[in-house]
């Protein structure tokens, strides 16, 4: 494929014919549902239990048996049963976005790009496609395992660890990384395990972000100097209505650690049902956020930047 000729705006529109055309493309090359992770993973008792799943492990290995087959011979009804938050599924990595940041923010063919926050294998298949190395550090096994499996087929694939997003420098060197990208849980806006180091788990706001500034601020030291970190995010609110204002963290966590803010844009997403959850919101005065914010730090002299990143042009030439 050639390189989507997307605007260099500060808003990116996720509901154009070109962009929504442009995702089929990828859906169908790397073979992920984007629209969400439960149509791809929770069908999967791996994922729809992850806590019974890791505690199991052991006995099942000793049994010889799947999860599949543990849970059908041996586990009570009542623990197979999901949690609401559990089992409604969850958002992926748009594709066409994570073209979007290769395109845009790596300096050549070949750049390593690694994600500490991991989720879906998206930006792992895309980066692959456009002839990168990735690596991803997810918390969940069922996850990487599913990763894994979606990917295998690719040359050169990406690479999954299975690990705590603070412990990345186990996995991945200092100063040995070209692109940071990431898109963070969400605190408890989708629960994905019962894990007690999994970020969206985590008994307070506080917790959560202490979680995740410690992950970030380890990760910009596996960035190289004169290197981009793009981290996608949008505002979450708390029980009582109000937003935590989760992006001005994230900006607070980045410039901690040295980096710089080059780029703060707006994704509008491709959302069916806002309209419909328009008036029900309004009830609340709370408009249907469609938007999500793409941060841009660079690890470095921002005046440096045409001085190690080319003009744009197309990454499969």
């Amino acid at each position: 494929m050639e390189v989507i000729d997307i605007p260099t705006l500060s808003v990116l529109d996720a509901r154009s014919a070109l962009w929504r055309h442009r995702k089929r493309e990828w859906l169908n090359i790397i073979g992920v549902d984007s629209t969400s992770r439960e149509n791809v993973l929770y069908g999967s008792l791996a994922m729809r239990l992850p806590g019974l799943y890791s505690k199991s492990r052991e006995e099942r290995e000793r049994l010889g048996i799947s999860f599949d087959e543990y849970v059908k011979l041996y586990a009570p009804e009542e623990l197979t049963k999901p949690a609401t938050k559990m089992s409604e599924g969850t958002s992926t990595f748009d594709p066409v976005l994570a073209e979007i940041i290769y395109h845009w923010f790596t300096p050549y063919h070949g750049a390593r790009v690694f994600d500490c926050f991991a989720g879906d294998c998206t930006k792992g298949a895309v980066a692959v496609a456009m002839k990168h190395q990735f690596i991803g550090i997810e918390i969940r096994e069922p996850q990487v395992d599913a990763n894994l499996d979606k990917v295998r087929y690719m040359a050169n694939h990406p690479r999954y660890f299975c690990g705590d997003a603070r412990n990345i420098l186990r996995y991945i060197g200092l100063a040995s990384q070209d692109l940071l990208i990431s898109c963070p849980p969400y605190y408890n806006l989708e629960v994905y395990s019962d894990l007690p180091d999994d970020a969206s788990n985590q008994p307070t706001y506080e917790a959560f972000i202490a979680l995740v500034k410690e992950a970030y601020s380890k990760a910009v030291e596996c960035l190289k100097r004169n290197r981009f970190a793009v981290i996608i995010v949008g505002d979450i609110r708390d029980g009582k209505g109000s937003c935590y204002n989760f992006p001005g963290d994230i900006i607070n966590i980045f410039q901690d650690a040295g980096c710089s803010l080059i780029n703060d844009a707006v994704i509008v997403k491709n959302d069916a049902t806002a309209n419909m959850r328009a008036t029900r919101y309004m009830k609340s005065r709370k408009l249907v956020r469609i938007h999500e914010r793409m941060l841009v730090f660079y690890k470095g002299n921002p005046s440096s930047i045409k001085k190690y990143f080319n003009p744009i042009i197309s990454p499969y030439e």
